[in-house]
């Protein structure tokens, strides 16, 4: 018996070396060169355990925003781990709008985002998450990343999701409610992140939370703004 329990132990050792063997790291970079043209196209194309290394500059035009994991389980990084040097500028307005990310097909904590900045998010009237939206039960991780200047909604908005974020800085985006993060029906964590000048029209400058288990740990707030709430609400 022990000789077939070492025998499967070195099986499973095995096919556990394999799976991290074929995973694969992809680079895309803003000028459309790397890899694949745009992140989106990297995303289409790679598998779970892949990770799409973004270099530094600035990502503009479609592929580059709206961008849709698809239930993947990857990861979407930095090369520089650095969000100021990595920047997804959605160029979204009231006549067109656009956002960063969309994880909406279940995604878990094997889906991550790290180090990039999200600006420029529009999403429009009633449509919520500017930078980021996280809904139909999916709970990626969202790490060291900034959203900044994101209009229109709230800048991160999870619907009957369950979101981590660590380590994120949120500043100057404006909402109706939650100008940082909107929550409604969801299970939201947030660890070590920053809320700096975030407005809202209505309620919760930084975070508004409705029917929500939330949990904030090691997070500053500071100079957000609402009408009721200016932090939290």
């Amino acid at each position: 018996m022990r000789t077939i329990g070492c025998i499967l132990f070195a099986l499973f050792a095995l096919l556990a070396g394999m799976s991290a063997a074929w995973a694969a790291t992809f680079t895309i970079l803003p000028d459309g060169g790397g890899d694949f043209p745009t992140i989106q196209a990297g995303i289409d194309a790679i598998d779970d355990g892949d990770v799409l290394e973004l270099g530094a500059g600035t990502f503009t035009g479609d592929g580059n925003r709206d961008i849709d994991f698809l239930g993947k389980a990857i990861v979407v990084r930095s090369q520089t781990g650095s969000p100021e040097t990595c920047i997804l500028d959605c160029q979204g307005s009231v006549a067109e709008p656009h956002r960063g990310f969309h994880f909406r097909s279940g995604e878990g904590t094997g889906s991550v985002l790290d180090g990039v900045t999200i600006t420029g998010g529009w999403a429009g009237d009633g449509a919520r998450g500017a930078g980021i939206r996280c809904e139909n039960a999916s709970g990626p991780i969202i790490s060291n990343c900034v959203l900044s200047q994101n209009r229109g909604a709230a800048a991160l908005c999870i619907d009957h999701g369950h979101l981590q974020c660590q380590d994120c800085v949120f500043e100057h985006n404006a909402a109706l409610e939650g100008g940082g993060v909107c929550c409604e029906e969801a299970t939201l964590t947030l660890t070590g992140c920053r809320f700096l000048q975030n407005t809202a029209d209505m309620l919760g400058g930084a975070v508004h939370a409705h029917a929500t288990t939330i949990e904030i740990v090691d997070c500053e707030f500071d100079q957000n703004s609402a009408a009721h709430g200016g932090a939290t609400d």
